[in-house]
This record gives structure tokens, sequence and C-alpha cells, in this order.
């Protein structure tokens, strides 16, 4: 690896995800501080809760997970796109072991080596962008939570094995 069906339901639903839309944002950056042993191709990824209750997150498909289960970045080299080599995985109901709580106020971090889930054999400067899917024009973690997103888009020069 690299050195990285009725109307009044429908109605409620999209009222829901356009008052929740606004109280997470999330994004990446580049790993501030990394300690000697950690690969070039190593960034961060955050949840930010602007508001002042509580949300639940589902982690499902976000870098919160032991390990990622869906292809959430544009990783290209030279202007080439760069395969996922990670997991996809198909869920029933999320358990409650599936949510993790972001605080009023709070900021998570969580960094992921991309390497892991993206095909960075190659020696160059990698660019990423987070790319969230859009329900209905919103963008969302998975189908449970949906978020704003920052800019989104980080460099990483990363080492060939």
């Amino acid at each position: 690896m690299a050195g990285i069906s009725a109307c009044s339901v429908t109605e409620t639903v999209a009222m829901k995800t356009d008052m929740e839309s606004q109280k997470l944002i999330a994004g990446i950056e580049p790993l501030v501080e990394k300690a000697d042993d950690e690969s070039s191709s190593v960034l961060t990824f955050h949840v930010t809760n602007q508001s002042d209750m509580d949300v639940e997150m589902l982690i499902w498909n976000t870098p919160f997970e032991k390990i990622l289960s869906a292809d959430i970045f544009i990783v290209e080299l030279n202007g080439e796109s760069v395969a996922y080599i990670g997991r996809k995985v198909k869920r029933g109901t999320p358990q409650s072991g599936s949510y993790l709580t972001v605080h009023a106020g709070e900021r998570l971090d969580k960094t992921i080596d991309m390497s892991l889930y993206y095909d960075m054999e190659k020696a160059g400067e990698y660019t990423i962008t987070f790319n969230p899917v859009a329900i209905n024009g919103v963008h969302q973690l998975n189908q449970e939570t949906p978020i704003q997103l920052v800019p989104a888009t980080v460099k990483l020069d990363v080492a060939g094995q």
C-alpha cells in the first residue's frame, strides 16, 4: 500500500429532512499532525453539529464505521479516476449500535487511510473529494443522515511502495 405512499407521509419526511440537513456539517481536510509511521494517504473526516441539540448520526457509509463500506470519495491521480477497492454492504434496519451521538456544538474527527479503500499504490499527488449521495437534492451521509458540506477537496502527496 502507499506510504492512504401517502402524501402526508412524504411531506413529513421532507420537512424532517430539511430541518435536519441544517444541523450537521461534514467535510475532509489533510491530517494536521501525523505520526512518523502514518501513511501520507491519511486524511481527516469531520462532522460538526452546529445546532443546540444532540443529533444521533447513523454511521453507515461513513469513516466512523470500523471499516468503510461505501465509495463516498472521488479519488484522482493526474486527472484519472482511482478505483474503489473497499467493501460495499447491503443492510437491513439499523440497530442502536449503528448510531453515534454528536453533541450540540461538537465536532468529531476521524482519520482515514485512503489507501485501504482506494488503489493508491502509485506515487503522486492525489486529489480527493468527499462525495456523499444526494437524495431529493439533499446531501446525505446515508439514508438517514442529511448533512451540509464544507469545501471538501484535499490533495495528498503519496510515496509509492
